[in-house]
């Protein structure tokens, strides 16, 4: 009998095969994490944006606050040509002296956009 050691060209062909499939298993994971993290980053600045707009108009005597175009705007929230998201405000009579306030931020590639709402109740008339 002989003594064999080492490895067969078939065996390190098989191996080699396994590695590269585990390897581009890994590659396709990292890539969908860097796609979730990106959603997840414009999203939690759409938010940030329609938190502050919110804050905005509830700093306002509710009788003044009026519903508002889209309008592009920046990740601060300021108005930008080229801005990334677009922000409109939705005011509706709710009923007697209280006015729905909806802050609606819409993004690229967005599945839903992100929308505050709020009543705002104010005395005196219409």
């Amino acid at each position: 009998m002989k003594n064999e050691s080492g490895f067969s060209l078939i065996s390190v062909l098989v191996a080699i095969t396994m590695f590269s499939v585990g390897v581009l298993a890994l590659s396709r994971t990292g890539a969908e994490v860097m796609r979730v993290q990106t959603q997840s980053s414009a999203r939690s600045t759409a938010v940030a944006i329609a938190r502050a707009h919110m804050e905005t108009l509830r700093a306002m005597d509710p009788k003044d606050i009026l519903s508002e175009a889209a309008i592009k705007v920046d990740g601060e929230g300021k108005p930008n040509s080229q801005g990334s998201f677009t922000r409109t405000v939705k005011v509706a009579d709710a009923g007697r002296n209280l006015k729905e306030i909806r802050v609606v931020v819409d993004y690229l590639r967005s599945q839903a956009p992100i929308e505050l709402m709020t009543y705002a109740f104010y005395i005196g008339g219409a």
